[in-house]
C-alpha cells in the first residue's frame, strides 16, 4: 500500500462499502458529505468474500426468508455493484469506475499485522459478547480483521477512520480507540456500548 501520510485515511466495512455504493440507502448523503473527497479509502480484501457470498439467489432466500422475490433480486444487486467495482478500482485508476469519485483500494496485511491481530486476540481484557450471546474476542474473527486494519495504520502514525455500518463494530473500534463514523447517521458522537461478558 503506498499511503500518503498526510491525506487522510478511510477503512470501511462490507456493510458501510454497501451503504456508500448506493445513493438510495439511508445516510448516503450525509457520509459523501462527510469524508474528505481527497482521502484515501481502503477496505480489507475479505469483504470481497462476504460481498461474494451473497449473490447466490438460494444463500439470499435461505437467510433472508422474510424478503419478496423482488426484493431477494434487489439484495443481490447492492452486493454484486459494489464487488465489480472494486475489482475493476483494484486494476485500474479510472474515474469512470470509481464509487462516488472515490477509489477504493484492498488493504495488504503483512505478517506483522496478523501478530497485530493475534495480540489483540489473545488480551483478556478485550473479551466481549458477540451478537448471539458468545463470548468472543473484540468481535468476530471476519469483523476484527477489518477493525484490526484501520487499528494498524493508526498505529502507524496515519489519521486513520474506521467507517462502519455494525453498531457492534463501532462499539469495538470506540474500545479500542479507533476513530469511527457510524455509515447509518455519520453525524453520531457518542460511542455504542461495549458487549462486555
Amino acid at each position: 500500500m503506498n499511503l500518503d501520510r498526510w491525506r487522510p485515511v478511510y477503512v470501511f466495512d462490507t456493510s458501510a462499502l454497501i451503504q456508500f455504493a448506493l445513493p438510495r440507502s439511508p445516510g448516503h448523503a450525509a457520509l459523501l458529505a462527510r469524508l474528505d473527497q481527497q482521502g484515501q479509502y481502503f477496505y480489507h480484501p475479505i469483504t470481497l468474500s462476504e460481498l461474494a457470498e451473497y449473490v447466490h439467489e438460494p444463500i439470499v432466500r435461505e437467510r433472508r426468508r422474510s424478503l419478496s422475490p423482488t426484493q431477494v433480486a434487489d439484495f443481490i444487486c447492492t452486493r454484486r455493484l459494489p464487488l465489480t467495482s472494486l475489482h475493476t478500482q483494484r486494476k485500474q485508476d479510472d474515474s469512470r469506475t470509481n464509487l462516488h469519485g472515490r477509489r477504493f483500494l484492498p488493504g495488504a496485511t503483512s505478517f506483522e499485522w496478523f501478530s497485530y491481530l493475534a495480540h489483540q486476540r489473545s488480551r483478556l481484557r478485550n473479551l466481549c459478547q458477540s451478537a448471539d450471546n458468545q463470548l468472543t474476542v473484540v468481535a468476530a474473527l471476519t469483523d476484527h480483521q477489518i477493525l484490526a486494519l484501520a487499528g494498524w495504520l493508526q498505529r502507524s502514525r496515519y489519521q486513520v477512520t474506521f467507517v462502519s455500518g455494525d453498531q457492534r463494530q463501532l462499539a469495538a473500534a470506540a474500545y479500542l480507540a479507533v476513530p469511527w463514523i457510524y455509515s447509518h447517521d455519520p453525524s453520531r458522537v457518542p460511542c455504542f456500548a461495549w458487549a462486555a461478558p
